[in-house]
């Protein structure tokens, strides 16, 4: 808040960390946004013999993750994602341009959008719109001209 910049940050709810309360450190922060994931796994990623790691022994149940919520919800920055409510609600490029489907629980590429195009490709993606607005992934990261540290009015010459 000093620099006047607006941050987020990202958590990803574990077995090794789902029993923390981390409502202090946040509280200090002071994070425009907190986005709580659960532990998702994706064949290929980071599970499964093809995996670039394991994350199987991470996983928590969606009871833990309620649970972790439950003791966080009170923070206004506060942004839960279960794995239901993330899967297939982002649209992720890899570096072919081309969208990864995780419908069934690994990253499918489609066709590139070099290639096909964009609406093609896009249609391949699996993307749910509803849940990328229900999960709040519309959000304004803008600031208000009095917030603008850039402002000649504002600047100490």
């Amino acid at each position: 808040r000093e620099f006047n910049v607006k941050f987020k940050i990202n958590t990803v709810v574990t077995s090794v960390n789902y029993q923390e309360d981390m409502r202090q450190t946040i509280r200090k922060l002071k994070p425009a946004r907190w986005k709580v994931f659960q532990c998702l796994l994706i064949a290929g990623e980071n599970t499964g013999e093809t995996a670039l790691r394991n994350a199987e022994s991470m996983v928590v149940s969606d009871q833990q993750f309620k649970e972790f919520c439950q003791v966080h919800e009170e923070l206004g920055c506060f942004v839960p994602e279960s794995n239901d409510l993330m899967r297939n609600s982002y649209l992720i490029l890899d570096e072919q341009m081309r969208f990864l489907d995780n419908r069934n629980g690994s990253k499918v590429p489609s066709e590139s959008i070099l290639k096909v195009g964009l609406e093609p490709a896009l249609r391949a993606s699996g993307f749910d719109e509803a849940a990328f607005y229900e999960r709040g992934g519309k959000f304004d990261w803008s600031k208000s001209q009095d917030q603008n540290p850039l402002d000649p009015d504002r600047m100490d010459w």
